[in-house]
């Protein structure tokens, strides 16, 4: 047999017993990689905040009428999911 077929047998075999391991960790709730954290830890109410004093800088700073234009109106969106935010908070 030619070497090229000793190499695709062996290469399958070491996948094969790969795939199998992977399997038999997952299989007893063990994995290579340790579990995700929450994605959302920070509360929603904060995350907007940040957001609002970001964009607020970055008005400050931009010169671009396009841009600036963008800005303010995604601040306004965010300032009113604010205001939503609190009423839900208070009611």
């Amino acid at each position: 047999m030619p070497k090229w077929v000793w190499w695709l047998i062996i290469g399958l075999m070491l996948l094969g017993v790969g795939i199998w391991f992977v399997k038999r960790r997952q299989a007893k709730g063990q994995t290579l990689a340790p579990k995700a954290a929450e994605p959302f830890t920070i509360p929603k109410g904060q995350r907007i905040e940040t957001t609002i004093a970001t964009l607020e800088q970055l008005l400050e700073e931009t010169e671009d009428k396009i841009i600036h234009e963008a800005l303010q109106t995604r601040l306004m969106q965010l300032k009113a999911e604010r205001e939503k935010l609190r009423k839900e908070k208070g009611a």
